[in-house]
């Protein structure tokens, strides 16, 4: 979204329980043989605050965190194990035979808001299985307004905003994510019984603004839960 309404007049989406997700199937006859068992797929997905996955027909994640994305050398690769490189994909089978039923995170954001789409808001919607982030915005966004969302798989967090973006969210869940959520800058947000869990690094973090959590929940999140850093 680049425009949004006022004050007075917000505009309103309601998702009733809709899922966007980015999980797409990677045609089986889109992949490059490089040899012994090690395949390439062609995307410049892995880009800026991207951390695209590959999944198996089973949803099973192929791929490692970012970190060991990033660095890991493709020469390295483990049988069954899939590296997304700033060029694609790179995936070593387990049998030496073409891969089959591979999807990707091939979208960047399930929702994303950039200055001017101020007094909007967001109910009863899924994000998940995105490179970057469920929720995401940018600029300058007054009025922002989440009820009863889930961001969940993400590559990065489950929602963050940036900038002077002002924002309250009601019972938002964020799991399985890289982070469940991180607001920076001179943001202003209020977490108003959310939960974030099962995260691969954090379970929120904020870098400068201002800040409020009222009756939320962090569990499981492995590097911390809460951060509070100056900026």
């Amino acid at each position: 979204l680049r425009k949004g309404g006022t004050a007075a007049k917000p505009i309103t989406i309601r998702g009733n329980g809709a899922v966007i997700s980015g999980l797409t199937p990677i045609a089986d006859d889109s992949w490059q043989d490089r040899g012994d068992g090690l395949y390439f797929f062609p995307n410049d997905r892995s880009k800026g605050a991207n951390d695209p996955q590959a999944y198996d027909a089973l949803r099973r994640r192929l791929t490692p965190d970012v970190q060991k994305q990033r660095s890991l050398p493709v020469a390295e690769l483990a049988k069954g194990q899939a590296l997304w490189k700033a060029d694609g994909l790179w995936f070593r089978t387990a049998d030496g035979r073409p891969p089959t039923g591979i999807c990707g995170t091939m979208l960047g954001e399930g929702v994303k808001l950039l200055s001017g789409a101020g007094y909007v808001i967001v109910e009863n919607l899924v994000c998940e299985y995105v490179a970057n982030d469920g929720f995401n915005a940018h600029g300058s966004c007054p009025g922002l307004v989440f009820r009863d969302i889930t961001g969940r798989f993400c590559g990065d967090e489950g929602i963050s905003v940036h900038e002077d973006v002002t924002m309250a969210v009601y019972n938002g869940r964020f799991n399985h994510c890289g982070n469940g959520f991180t607001d920076i800058c001179a943001s202003q947000t209020a977490y108003y019984g959310c939960t974030s869990e099962s995260n691969r690094y954090f379970g929120a973090q904020f870098n400068g603004g201002h800040h409020v959590l009222v009756d939320c929940v962090f569990r499981d999140n492995p590097s911390f839960h809460l951060q509070f850093n100056s900026g």
